[in-house]
This record gives C-alpha cells, structure tokens and sequence, in this order.
C-alpha cells in the first residue's frame, strides 16, 4: 500500500508539474517568435497562439487542474509519508513532518523547477503542452465556464481589460531583448538587428545630436562669383555649401556644387547669393524623426540647427540622418574618414569634433555624454580653460592629450584607451 501511495503522490507531483510548465510556458512565450513559427506551419505554435488569446479561459483549465491536484496531494501524501513515519516517532512529530516533507516535495518539484525550466524554453515548450491543454479546455469546459463567468465578471468591476497574453506594450529593453533573441535564432541576419537597434536609438536623438558643428562647415561668402566659389568647392569633399552674408549667423542659404559649375560656364561672375537656396531653420532640440519627416516632405537635404539665442550651431543634412539608421553613407565627392586615426603605438589620433556618443559605441568606453557632446568638448570642459598643446586629462579610464588647437579648441586629441601598451 505505501509503495503504491508513493508512486501516487509522485505522478500527482508530476501532473501539477505539468500544469505549471504549460501555464509559465504559454504565458511568458513571446507572440512574434511562436508567430514566426506558426507561419511556418508549426502546429503546436499555431494551437498556442489561440490558446494565448484567450487568457482567462487558459489560466481558467490551468488553475483548475492545479488546485485539484493540490488537494489530492495534500489528502494522499500527508498520510502516506505520516504510514511510513510513525513507527518511529510519536503521532504529532509524525503528521508535522510528513507535512512537511509533501510541502517540501510539491513547492520543489511541482512548483519552482518547472518554473524555471517554462521560463527558459517557452517557446518550445508552449508548442509541446498546447495540444494536451486544448483537450484538457474541452473536458473542463463546463467548470472553466463558471470559472471564466464570475472572474470575467469581477474583472469588469474592477475594470481590468482581459489583453490576450503576451500583447501588451514591450519597453524598447524589451524589444532590444526580442532583437537579440531573433538575431540568435537565425530570423533575422546581424546587419538588420543592428539597423533595428539603430532604429531605438535614433528616436532618443535631438537634432544637436547628430549635426555637423559649425566650425566644420565649408561655407562661401555670398559675395564671391560663381567662378571663384567653384575653384573653393572642387577642393572640399561636399557638394552643398552655405552662404553666408558676412556674419556667420546671417545666412542666406546654401549652394549645390552642380549651380555654381553651371553658372560658371554661363556667367561665371554671378554672385553665388543668387544662386543660393533656401536653407529651413530649426532648434537644436528638434525630434530627429519628425525633423526627417519634414525634410522629406519639404525637400530639403540640409538644415540649419540653432540654440535658443538664434546663434548658428551647425548644419544637419538627410544623409546625416539617415546615417543614423543605416550606417555611414559615401557622399558623391566624399574622402575618407579621418576623424579617427589608429597610430603605431596603439594610440588613436581624434578629431575633437568627433561625438563622445560615436566614441563610446565604437570603442566600448563609457565617456559621459550628458554635458558635452563632442571629445573636444569634454576635454575643454574638464581643463575648465581653453586647451593648450601638450594638455593631459583622464576621463572614464580613456586618456587625452592635446596634439593641435585652433583658437580655443581642441583640434586634434591623442586618446589612449584602456589596455592600450605603455598606457
């Protein structure tokens, strides 16, 4: 009798496991990979699907089945272990520790081990369990019924939306965390995930985030002739240039490469202000995705960024912002990047211009981004005076070193990097 008492109490820990694997499993189990897999004609993922869209009458068959099993556990085991117990201790010692050997029991084998295993493999296991739950609906749809009734009913009084599992708002760490999930198991190839993440980031952008500077803008002066604003621009590596009407926040638009070579042929001493086009103005605090959208529809290609004064801070241009997303992109005329430059002896040659945000994801640093947004920013800001050649600072482990100033910044900086040889 103890024998067959014991083979009892184990399958009835084993069918509460079971519940609960498929409860943790069809709850936690991401919508868009079982999606993917029902396309591809997974039936298990295809039944677990609509299982997950009925959320109460799911938890209805699960909770049911638990808490029967409970208690045929709590009847069964108790006085089994209590049989196997009392020859050797008195009644009440007895019954306490076959209590507790069956609680221990259930919590760790019916409970907390297949929790852990459901939130693992979700997915496959949701697959697994959905055909023996589906029938299990069926065989219980009279008590889920009542169940389904009165919960729905008390959910309508608290006013609680029945979502269907799994589709409710994710925060982006979560869509990162599906991301990642996704590149893993081969639905979608590394170059999309990173355009993905990409994506994220670039909704968290200002327009000051990804504007070129204005010190390092080419810009002509609006009374130089087509001819000799040609000769300038064939030496630069852009093809649109702003103009300017002697002060560098006076300005009256921007030039295309191809207007001043072909006025150049017809009447090479226009003055390029005629030529010029116009050039939308916008805050350095513009969303980046509706400053796209509206450069879009304007078409416009470049735009200027200023700060709440009306002072010029620099220029931003389509192809700026969709390199955010995409990734560097050549211009028609472009050079190569030389805003970083690895040297022999492991250190890099950097522009100062060059944003600690590009840095810090580059080369796995953690500069901070909050105050300044370039390298040479953040060099003047932690000297707390111009920069001079020759100037040391240590910031987040990376170290700087002034190599070449222009005026009051830092043009050039020397960067050693953590593990850097000699650093």
């Amino acid at each position: 009798m103890t024998a067959l008492g014991l083979l009892g109490v184990l399958l009835l820990i084993l069918a509460n496991a079971f519940f609960v694997t498929a409860e943790y499993a069809l709850v936690t189990a991401p919508r868009l990979r079982l999606q993917a897999l029902a396309d591809d004609g997974r039936a298990g993922a295809v039944l677990a699907l609509r299982l997950m869209d009925e959320p109460v009458r799911l938890i209805g068959t699960v909770q049911v089945g638990i808490t029967a099993l409970g208690i045929g556990l709590g009847a069964l085991g108790e006085p089994v272990f209590r049989e196997i117990l009392d020859p050797v201790f008195a009644t009440a010692v007895a019954f306490a520790l076959a209590f507790l050997i069956v609680t221990f029991l259930g919590v760790v084998l019916g409970e907390l081990v297949p929790k852990a295993v459901a939130l693992h493999r979700a997915p496959a296991l949701a697959m697994a369990v959905a055909h023996p739950i589906a029938a299990l609906e069926v065989a219980l749809a009279p008590v889920v019924w009542l169940l389904r009734h009165a919960a729905g009913l008390l959910l309508r009084l608290l006013r609680v939306p029945t979502t269907p599992v799994g589709a409710g708002a994710q925060s982006v760490d979560e869509l990162r965390g599906l991301l990642a999930e996704a590149e893993e198991s081969g639905l979608i190839e590394e170059a999309e995930e990173e355009m993905l993440y990409n994506v994220f980031d670039f909704a968290e952008q200002e327009a000051a985030d990804v504007m070129v500077a204005w010190s390092e803008v080419v810009t002509f002066d609006a009374s130089l002739t087509a001819r000799m604003a040609l000769d300038e621009a064939l030496q630069a590596p852009h093809t649109r240039f702003p103009v300017l009407r002697g002060s560098l926040d006076d300005v009256a638009g921007f030039v295309h490469l191809r207007d001043l070579v072909a006025a150049a042929q017809t009447s090479p001493d226009t003055p390029i202000e005629t030529l010029a086009r116009d050039l939308p103005v916008v805050p350095e605090t513009k969303d980046v995705g509706a400053l796209l959208q509206e450069m879009r529809k304007a078409g416009a290609p470049m735009a200027l960024v200023v700060n709440e004064y009306g002072s010029t801070l620099g220029i931003v241009t389509l192809t700026d912002l969709v390199e955010e997303i995409v990734g560097e992109i050549e211009e028609e005329f472009g050079l190569p990047d030389e805003t970083v430059q690895e040297l022999p002896d492991g250190r890099l040659l950097v522009s100062g211009t060059h944003t600690s945000d590009d840095f810090n994801e580059r080369f796995e640093t953690d500069l901070p981004t909050e105050d300044y947004r370039t390298l040479g920013g953040l060099v003047f800001g932690r000297l707390g005076r111009a920069p001079r050649r020759g100037d040391r600072v240590e910031v987040a482990g990376v170290g700087f070193e002034v190599e070449q100033v222009e005026g009051p910044r830092a043009e050039r900086l020397l960067v050693t990097l953590p593990g850097t040889p000699g650093s």
